[in-house]
């Protein structure tokens, strides 16, 4: 009967190896999955604005502002990966999809921990006499050392991403 159906809709018809029903049905999931996301980032920075109002918890604005600034392209790309699990796909399209999702996930965590990095750099200068406005000496340093912080969190993070498209990094690493 559901088959009867497909027919007479047209949906039985093949498009790379997938009927044009499961590829409604990855849309489907596609849509879905990418709008329950971004709910899902909203509801949660929301919710820690919330409790960086309450006293000893202020340090949740900052997860706030961290879960706020979550790329979009890394929701979507996660949302088209999980909308292909519902399509039979070759064993190449599969490997190639979980690489651009490996690797929107390490440009995201590499942008998490370059903020996390600012963030308690500047804890730390406002807490210790380095860095004020008069230790120009205690400032450079600080501005040093961020610099330090956020291009060792970028290589190791570009190092990742070339390891997981394929390319030999021994010589990099060695």
């Amino acid at each position: 009967m559901v088959n009867q159906a497909l027919e007479a809709v047209g949906l039985d018809t093949k498009v790379y190896g997938n009927t044009l029903g499961a590829w409604a049905v990855s849309a489907l999931c596609f849509l879905a999955s990418a709008i329950i996301l971004l709910f899902v980032r909203r509801f949660l920075a929301a919710r820690l604005r919330t409790l960086s109002g309450r006293p000893r918890l202020s340090f949740f604005s900052r997860f706030s502002q961290l879960v706020a600034q979550t790329s979009i392209l890394t929701i979507l790309i996660l949302a088209a990966n999980l909308g292909t699990q519902v399509l039979t796909l070759s064993s190449g399209v599969e490997h190639r999809a979980f690489t651009v999702l490996t690797v929107a996930i390490m440009l995201q965590t590499g942008f998490w921990l370059s903020e996390l990095s600012s963030w308690g750099l500047s804890a730390y200068t406002s807490l210790s006499s380095l860095g004020s406005a008069n230790d120009s000496a205690g400032s450079s340093a600080m501005g040093l050392l961020s610099f330090r912080f956020k291009f060792v969190i970028w290589a190791v993070v570009s190092l990742l991403v070339l390891d997981n498209l394929g390319i030999n990094i021994t010589a990099l690493v060695t």
